[in-house]
């Protein structure tokens, strides 16, 4: 074992095994989740990507919790010097884990994210140099204690590609995240770290230039890095819990109002109001127009019987006019007659 350990047979074995971990995922995930096919390739490799990153997490978490807690713990009384049985096996282990993963980045290099490539960078120096020179284990592997978190971060991934977002389990699998990150990267690591460098710091003014000030700025950025991604994740877990439930108030069912997005429901909700305007303008126009048509009635009844009484008069004045007629007619004859 200690001839394994003082080699690089761990680094290349891990990093190997974790090659062989993305093509087999790639072939058995397809059995289980019947739409992989129809990712996208970057997707595809993020997916067997993730599930390399939980075999590391899970080695590394049993790993630390077993240096930190359950071996002979004298060596944790100083942080910079003292080196726990198991401790450069499971840091090999982390080291190939990195090697390999940022190589996978690099290749995938229009995946490649900011952060995540320094935490990798940031992580193959620090490892080495615990490894070769042999220093500050007890804070190496306390790092790796963090990584508890991961799995809940990927599953997390894995259900939003899967179109689980809107199920209970994501949820869950949300909140338990957010305590895991809260507990081993905000309050854990920083602080346990924290104390250790702080009150053994007499005993770092020994260590090589290069080891002190990469034990000291490597601290900070990580931590810095953890506080990053805790304000983002805090961040999403707050806007999650602040947005409003949304009720139905249409006749459209629930399922469909529950899914439309707030801008979609405040459209419609402007589309009801302004079509209960419309409508009520209609209304008014409506009865507007019978207005009109009732007065347009009764004003075509005046003009009938205007008209009505103009042909009576009509009539009457022809009569007059017939008997003036006829009594001219008669004077005439009578006239005519006495001649």
């Amino acid at each position: 074992m200690e001839e394994l350990i003082n080699t690089w047979n761990v680094e290349i074995l891990t990093a190997l095994m974790f090659t062989l971990t993305l093509y087999v995922s790639n072939v058995i995930t397809p059995l289980f989740y019947k739409d992989f096919h129809k990712l996208e390739k970057k997707d595809k490799i993020e997916w067997n990507s993730r599930i390399g990153s939980n075999i590391n997490a899970i080695v590394c978490t049993y790993g630390a919790l077993k240096c930190l807690f359950f071996e002979n713990l004298a060596w944790t009384e100083n942080p910079y010097y003292d080196i726990s049985p198991s401790s450069s096996f499971y840091m090999r282990f982390i080291l190939g884990y990195f090697f390999y993963d940022t190589i996978i980045l690099l290749i995938n290099h229009s995946q490649i994210d900011s952060a995540t490539l320094m935490h990798h960078l940031m992580g193959l120096l620090l490892y080495y140099l615990g490894i070769s020179r042999k220093y500050c284990h007890f804070v190496l592997v306390s790092y790796m204690l963090t990584e508890v978190s991961t799995p809940f971060v990927n599953f997390r991934w894995f259900l939003y590609r899967t179109n689980k977002s809107k199920d209970f389990i994501y949820i869950i699998n949300g909140l338990l995240m957010a305590l895991g990150f809260l507990l081993a990267r905000v309050l854990y690591a920083p602080t346990t770290i924290g104390y250790a460098l702080i009150t053994k710091y007499p005993l770092s003014l020994n260590l090589p230039g290069y080891i002190w000030w990469g034990t000291y700025l490597g601290c900070v950025a990580i931590n810095s890095l953890n506080m990053y991604w805790a304000y983002l994740i805090f961040r999403g877990l707050y806007r999650a819990m602040k947005k409003p439930p949304t009720t139905t108030t249409t006749t459209i069912s629930s399922e469909t109002t529950l899914q439309q997005p707030p801008q979609e429901k405040s459209y419609q909700s402007c589309s009801s109001s302004s079509s209960a305007v419309h409508a009520h303008a209609a209304s008014t126009n409506y009865n507007d127009n019978n207005t009109n048509l009732i007065n347009n009635i009764h004003t075509y009844n005046s003009f009938a019987n205007n008209s009505t009484s103009n042909l009576h008069q009509f009539d009457s004045d022809n009569h007059l006019k017939n008997d003036d007629s006829i009594l001219i007619n008669n004077q005439i004859i009578k006239k005519i007659k006495t001649n």
